[in-house]
């Protein structure tokens, strides 16, 4: 089960990094290459001592002169490489959030968000990096230690095949106890994870939401629920360490015997004769370079567990449906839009929201659309513009010439106002050119002047005005005028106004009408409203 779901878990970040592999190959040859310079100074090391006790002829001038050549080489192998290994971890990092952001925004939409985007947030931070660790150190360190530990054995063996066996023996030992807690050990990874998701759901959304809290008096709940999330959260993390320090315990145990056994070997051998100084010195540092490879790798087990959820968990973001992006398809001319038996039914819900609707919005005609509360109407857009997908029915654009069903391809066509406030946090200039990339400031003022935001203009900062997070700085009607503006920079046909000037007062809301009468008079409107005065300024009603 865990071989399948590490092979499944490698196969899934192999393809997120395309692109980048070259940097993971090059990691992983220059691992390789410090292990044999490693190695090199080993023979060296032995070399230089047997010339000493005179159990060998050479200069030893000139072999403490490679020693040092050596020990200068790994020294700047290590410097120049940290950096290169930086760029990478940043890459690899930047192309994963980029890749699980991108299918997150383009998924699709049932009217009910399946992840808390505290959660989403979580998940693009903690667990992004965690993976992205995992690609740029940890396992290009498993298959360097594992390709020590086979040069390190060979030259073991070649001097003396005895204690190799000895070593090998006595070190898995330890790995099979210890094998019996790494189970446990991914169920509290999980666990974890989990739990540090539902701490930043609740700070996101409770620092979204404080002034609600201090008007009614709990904000102490909820720090105290933020405490007992936490002491969850310590007991959880206390005993994976638990777990993971009795897993360590057993292979130091079985290494500390290792190296013990190399040293009497030596020892004893250098008693009786068959055993060198520089041997001895060999043997002392191939232990290491034999046992460190495992210690490594089972250091890096708790790390491949928590990597191992952690792919699960951006698994289940890149595995959410996505919509067919296609090439954006603008209409021309005048564009209406025809609706046929439409029928839409939130997922959980027996009765539909929509049911066997039928009706034209004609080009260049603005529509009203009335109905109570939950008749559906803010559905209605969202189906028009293809967010969600009706259970039956058809929704098609239409100009002179051609008429097409309704897809995301086609939503260029439209100028959208959601319902309440919609701006990004940033500068007017920027919340503007959500609609429009390259406005001009004439074309951004005029927009303004349309949709009656003309206090922008009055202020000192003008279009470098700030809005914080949800437009906060700013009045609802405010916020909503200057939504309206950004709507009107879109190069659509199709003008969508759900409940736009809800916050406005009455002659605000005539004003931005009349101007969208005059400035706005080839477009198609399909404006959603309570204010029955709304009805004398559009040609058609749609009641729902």
């Amino acid at each position: 089960m865990l071989r399948r779901d590490v092979f499944n878990a490698v196969k899934w970040t192999w393809q997120q990094i395309d692109g980048l592999r070259y940097s993971f190959v090059i990691n992983c040859l220059v691992g390789f290459f410090r292990v044999c310079l490693s190695l090199f100074f080993v023979w060296v090391s032995k070399h230089i001592v047997d010339i000493a006790t005179a159990k060998s002829n050479g200069d030893i001038y000139f072999g403490v002169g490679v020693m040092v050549f050596t020990i200068l080489l790994q020294l700047f192998i290590v410097l120049q490489f940290s950096r290169y290994r930086e760029k990478n971890r940043l890459d690899v990092s930047n192309q994963l959030r980029a890749n699980i952001y991108k299918h997150i925004m383009n998924s699709c939409w049932n009217g009910k968000e399946q992840f808390h985007t505290g959660d989403l947030v979580n998940r693009l931070e903690g667990d992004i990096s965690t993976v992205t660790t995992t690609i740029n150190e940890h396992i290009p360190a498993i298959l360097v230690s594992s390709f020590q530990l086979l040069m390190a054995s060979l030259f073991l063996f070649s001097m003396q095949k005895n204690l190799l066996w000895i070593l090998l023996i006595i070190m898995p030992i330890a790995l099979i106890v210890s094998k019996v807690y790494f189970r446990t050990l991914r169920r509290l990874t999980s666990e974890i994870r989990n739990k540090d998701s539902k701490i930043q759901s609740h700070l996101q959304e409770s620092i979204l939401k404080r002034v609600l809290l201090m008007c009614m008096l709990k904000v102490q709940r909820s720090v105290d629920t933020l405490s007992k999330m936490q002491n969850e959260l310590k007991t959880l993390s206390l005993q994976r360490v638990n777990y993971s320090s009795r897993a360590r315990l057993f292979v130091s145990l079985g290494f500390s015997a290792g190296y013990c056994v190399a040293f009497c070997w030596g020892a004893f051998g250098i008693l009786y004769g068959t055993v060198t100084y520089g041997m001895m010195t060999a043997f002392l540092q191939l232990v290491n370079q034999v046992q460190n490879p495992i210690v490594n790798m089972s250091r890096y087990i708790p790390s491949l567990i928590q990597t191992l959820t952690s792919v699960d968990r951006l698994k289940e973001v890149s595995n959410l449906e996505q919509e067919s992006v296609e090439t954006q398809c603008f209409l021309d001319g005048k564009v209406g839009l025809k609706i046929q038996d439409l029928s839409f039914t939130y997922p959980g819900n027996s009765k539909p929201t929509i049911n066997n609707l039928t009706y034209n919005f004609r080009p260049g005609v603005s529509t009203a659309i009335v109905g109570e509360t939950g008749a559906g109407k803010s559905t209605l857009i969202r189906l028009l513009i293809n967010i969600l997908k009706k259970d039956s029915g058809s929704i098609k654009l239409y100009n002179e010439d051609s008429e097409i069903e309704m897809n995301p391809s086609l939503r260029c066509n439209f100028m959208y106002v959601p319902q309440g406030n919609s701006l990004m946090s940033g500068t007017v200039r920027e919340n503007l050119r959500i609609g429009k990339a390259d406005a001009t400031d004439e074309e951004m003022i005029d927009a303004l002047k349309i949709a009656s935001a003309d206090f922008v203009m009055s202020n000192p900062k003008g279009l470098d005005l700030q809005c914080a997070e949800q437009g906060n700085g700013l009045s609802e009607g405010q916020a909503q005028r200057i939504a309206i503006a950004r709507a009107l920079l879109q190069p659509g046909k199709i003008m969508l106004m759900d409940e736009a000037c809800s916050a406005l007062d009455e002659i605000t809301e005539n004003k931005i009408l009349t101007n969208l009468k005059h400035y706005q008079s080839d477009k198609t409107i399909i404006w959603i409203t309570h204010h029955s005065a709304v009805k004398k300024y559009m040609n058609e009603c749609l009641v729902l």
